[in-house]
């Protein structure tokens, strides 16, 4: 699609695999999550236009998610563009609680789990993540007694690593916000944060939510 409305289907070269997720773009690729139909192996795929794809053959490890993750791609302090998977649901549809990196090397993307020694990090799923004044901001989800989460932001300034509730005087949501899995959360041109739509446990969000930084606009 050349507008976001009008769509139209294309041939892809997987044949033998089954696609799961759209991650992101990153690196001026696309990445995906499939499965191969013959083992049931969970992989990487990378793709420059959307058709042809390259699976990579290394088998994405049990504690990668597959479904449900919160993601983003952000510039590092090294100027590296990177991506971040938080949470999400296993293959087997168990909730995780890790957290995934991803940096480009000379030897190829390396993933690193900041999960390992860390445990302290909750299990949570359908949160969303945004890149926002030199720190991750995260939002939403539910945990692993498919509690909604509080209307709470968490940050992080250290690209992911830890969270800590953000500092409720810059960080003000509207009491109309009510807590949301499954939602939309972005940035704008204008430096605006937007967070629209999701689902609660029985029923779905149609509103719109705007605001930025140190304000209380939302």
């Amino acid at each position: 699609s050349d507008n976001g409305v009008d769509w139209t289907a294309q041939a892809t070269n997987l044949t033998g695999y089954e696609m799961h997720n759209l991650i992101c773009s990153y690196t001026d690729s696309l990445w995906m999550i499939v499965s191969s139909l013959s083992d049931d192996t969970y992989h990487l795929a990378q793709s420059y236009d959307g058709k042809d794809w390259r699976v990579l053959s290394d088998p994405l490890p049990d504690d990668f998610p597959v479904t449900g993750f919160a993601v983003t791609t952000f510039m590092s302090e090294s100027f590296r563009e990177r991506t971040l998977l938080v949470g999400g649901y296993d293959r087997f549809g168990n909730i995780l609680n890790t957290r995934w990196s991803a940096e480009m090397t000379y030897a190829g993307v390396r993933w690193i789990n900041y999960t390992v020694g860390r445990n302290e990090f909750r299990y949570l799923a359908g949160a969303q993540i945004i890149a926002y004044n030199d720190m991750l901001l995260m939002f939403g989800g539910i945990d692993e007694n498919n509690n909604l989460q509080s209307t709470t932001i968490w940050q992080s300034e250290d690209e992911g690593m830890t969270w800590t509730e953000a500092d409720s005087t810059k960080n003000v949501l509207p009491v109309t916000l009510s807590p949301r899995y499954r939602h939309s959360m972005l940035v704008g041109k204008d430096s605006n944060i937007y967070i629209v739509g999701g689902r609660s446990l029985s029923d779905f969000f149609t509103d719109c939510h705007r605001g930025r930084l140190a304000s209380i606009d939302y």
